[in-house]
């Protein structure tokens, strides 16, 4: 699994510490693990894909998912770092407006 943090200096506003904690939250959760919403969460099929598609398909899940559950903020951009075996994302939020 590739590791996430989350750029926030596009977030301006008294709802930043909300957007990050929940960002994080989201990020953090594996998709189908919350009881009451199976979506909620990134899903790590991803991982035992070449590294090329597993950086796309964690790129659209992390945008999907972003809009879904936190729609408060949008996704700017998302790079990436590291060998193919292991992967370090960098997502640069900015707020939704």
């Amino acid at each position: 699994m590739a590791t996430l943090t989350v750029d926030s200096s596009g977030l301006t506003g008294e709802e930043r510490k909300h957007i990050l904690k929940n960002l994080h939250t989201l990020f953090a959760t594996r998709a189908g693990s919350v009881g009451m919403d199976r979506d909620f969460g990134l899903d790590w099929e991803s991982v035992d894909c070449p590294p090329e598609i597993a950086k796309a398909l964690m790129e659209a899940e992390i945008v999907k998912k972003a809009a879904t559950y936190v729609p408060e903020a949008r996704i700017e951009q998302i790079t990436w770092t590291g060998d193919g075996e292991n992967l370090a994302g960098k997502v640069k939020v900015i707020n939704n407006e």
